[in-house]
């Protein structure tokens, strides 16, 4: 039988693990989306990569890998979405996971009390994104 103590440094050395794997699989999916000719599906791949990042990390606790993988993934988006050499597909699809994670990243600061960077996000997200659909 295991220790409280030797269960829990199990616990975590399994969580660095697991989140370096994830960590190595959304670079992997940056350098797709990186590539000259990508295409939504390499986008999709993109967000569903670092999604996985941040439900690994909110299963665990891990607030601030949390926040910061969702804000990594939204200013991509951001980016993606203002970027008129994409197709308009591509660009609605960035907008749409876009929401979302603004959202995501809103509640999760509410959470933490920090409504002022909250509104901020929500202000930026306004001035850099024009409405597409």
């Amino acid at each position: 039988m295991l220790s409280v103590n030797a269960w829990l440094h199990h616990q975590i050395d399994e969580y660095k693990f697991q989140i370096r794997d994830a960590t190595v699989d959304f670079y992997m999916a940056e350098a797709r989306l990186n590539r000259p000719g990508s295409n939504i599906d390499h986008l999709r791949r993109y967000h569903n990569a670092c999604m996985d990042m941040v439900e690994l990390c909110l299963r665990n606790g891990d607030d601030d890998s949390y926040l910061h993988a969702l804000v990594k993934l939204h200013n991509r988006l951001i980016k993606e979405i203002n970027n008129e050499g994409r197709c308009h597909l591509f660009r609605v699809q960035s907008y749409y996971f876009a929401r979302n994670t603004l959202k995501s990243i809103c509640h999760q600061l509410s959470m933490q009390g920090s409504w002022d960077k909250a509104t901020e996000f929500q202000t930026d997200f306004v001035k850099r994104v024009p409405f597409l659909p």
